[in-house]
């Protein structure tokens, strides 16, 4: 029987207008509330509303409503920016090893949210 365990959940505040541009081209990018003034055009800015993060793991799903992403690798720093700035790059482009020591790199397509949709990182298995 297959299980499901919540990893991260928040709810989008706001989304950048360069956000949809970004999302075309392979990436994601997420920052907690309150973010810098320069990367509020590029983010999409949630509030984290549930659990606990624990650690992220190749094969953990990330949700942004009914789209999704499985976790293909998680780079080094990516943990600490996520449980200090709630911040994670997403690059959709499957690879196997993290693209910078802060990114999670996945495969799938997320896509363009709106205030009030949720993300959520799931654990299915």
């Amino acid at each position: 029987m297959e299980s499901k365990r919540y990893i991260y959940k928040s709810r989008v505040l706001r989304v950048g207008p360069e956000v949809k541009e970004l999302l075309d081209g392979g990436v994601a990018i997420f920052f907690a509330d309150p973010v810098p003034e320069a990367l509020e055009q590029v983010s999409i800015v949630h509030a984290q509303i549930e659990g606990q993060v624990d650690d992220i793991n190749v094969g953990d799903a990330i949700y942004l409503n009914d789209s999704k992403a499985i976790i293909t690798a998680v780079g080094e720093r990516a943990m600490e920016n996520i449980r200090q700035l709630g911040h994670m790059v997403v690059y959709l482009n499957g690879a196997e090893e993290a693209t910078l020591p802060g990114a999670i790199n996945a495969s799938g397509k997320l896509e363009l949210p709106k205030p009030g949709d949720h993300l959520t990182i799931i654990r299915e298995n």
